[in-house]
């Protein structure tokens, strides 16, 4: 709803921005950001939006228009400065929430504006650990191309392998074993993937 008001409340309030915020802690910029009005973002910024504050769950406007896949954003963003390593309170970056949704745009994007492909979120899962996971086997095929890790583990030593066997995606399991992953890998628990297949 406050969308609707942006561009009035961009002009009355031009530098303090930043200080309106929704119930979710959500700036105007941030809701622009989010819901993909890309003039409104550029006015907000030029008016002195701080492109790198955070809502209450830590996000930016950046990791929220990733996570919408608003890729003009994204990239506009980044040429004002936007940190491309920005974590929310998970350590989840950019490019894991483009991972996490399976976007190949905003990977490459990410990755060829200098992203820490190998970092990590407090769980100890970098973005081809999310891919993997949530079954985005091109995903998963791009970011190992691009220089990802292939036997990376998380916290708990859960392999690729064992992610996507987990949450049941069977074409990420097939591109994996057709990777020559190691398939006898075991986690914490000293659960295989066959196990947790099981």
């Amino acid at each position: 709803m406050i969308l609707k008001y942006l561009a009035t409340i961009s002009f009355i309030w031009g530098c303090t921005l930043s200080v309106q915020r929704d119930n979710n802690g959500k700036t105007p910029l941030i809701l622009a950001a989010e819901n993909g009005h890309i003039d409104l973002v550029k006015s907000l910024v030029d008016k002195g939006g701080n492109i790198e504050e955070k809502d209450n769950s830590g996000n930016t406007a950046v990791i929220w228009t990733t996570w919408h896949n608003h890729a003009r954003i994204v990239e506009f963003l980044l040429t004002k400065g936007a940190n491309i390593e920005a974590a929310q309170k998970e350590g989840q970056t950019p490019l894991i929430f483009a991972a996490r949704r399976g976007y190949l745009n905003l990977i490459n994007l990410l990755i060829d504006k200098g992203a820490d492909i190998e970092k990590k979120d407090i769980h100890g899962d970098n973005a081809l650990l999310w891919a993997a996971r949530e079954g985005h086997a091109y995903a998963v095929e791009t970011l190992l191309s691009r220089g990802s890790k292939i036997d990376i583990r998380s916290n708990d030593q859960k392999t690729l392998l064992i992610h996507a066997v987990e949450t049941g995606h069977l074409d990420t399991v097939k591109y994996l074993v057709n990777m020559l992953v190691d398939i006898e890998a075991k986690d914490n628990a000293g659960n295989t993937a066959l196990l947790w297949a099981t």
